[in-house]
């Protein structure tokens, strides 16, 4: 089985993941973004305080680091096929792998964490072989809490080490969804 480059970043993925949500009691600042900052739009303030840089005096930004975490994971082979994850007490977001999405039969698994944000809940999906590009994007569908308006899809850069967002989605009947073209870590809020 051919390994892909990015493989052996699985392992230290899952630690930077870790590392994030425990150093989140230090975060403060603002770092630039593709994206204009704006504090009208929670989604975009907690991008900002995702990649803001540690300062002392900030912990009054603490979240609670973990709310929910759960791993799910199956073969999905070139028909495509769906994937749930059920966080407590939610519909579960799904992942469909639509027909050529993927050229082989491949073991994909997805770890979702909820992480406690200043704006408000962040699932945070890092998601695996880390690297692996579709053909064909996949469509999440994430169930959204009552009265949100818009979800926002963020991705972790590697290179840079920041969140970009990624896609903004309408929430319609309870749910948001976006596109993901290739695995990696993203965040939904």
């Amino acid at each position: 089985m051919k390994r892909s480059p990015h493989h052996n970043w699985h392992v230290p993925t899952l630690l930077v993941l870790l590392a994030i949500s425990m150093s989140l009691a230090f975060v403060g600042g603002c770092t630039s973004n593709a994206v204009a900052p704006s504090t009208d739009n929670p989604s975009l303030s907690t991008l900002d305080w995702l990649n803001s840089s540690p300062t002392t005096g900030q912990a009054d930004r603490c979240p609670i680091p973990f709310i929910t975490d759960r791993i799910v994971s199956g073969l999905i082979g070139p028909k495509g096929g769906v994937l749930q994850v059920k966080l407590d007490g939610s519909i579960p977001a799904i992942f469909r792998f639509p027909q050529g999405a993927l050229k082989t039969e491949t073991l994909i698994t997805i770890q979702a964490t909820v992480l406690e944000t200043p704006s408000g809940s962040l699932v945070v999906y890092d998601c695996g072989p880390d690297g692996t590009v579709f053909d064909v994007p996949l469509e999440v569908t994430q169930p959204e809490p009552p009265g949100k308006s818009a979800a926002n899809l963020f991705y972790f850069n590697e290179t840079s080490m920041q969140w970009e967002l990624q896609e903004t989605s309408p929430v319609q009947h309870g749910c948001a969804k976006l596109h993901i073209y290739h695995f990696s870590k993203y965040g939904i809020s």
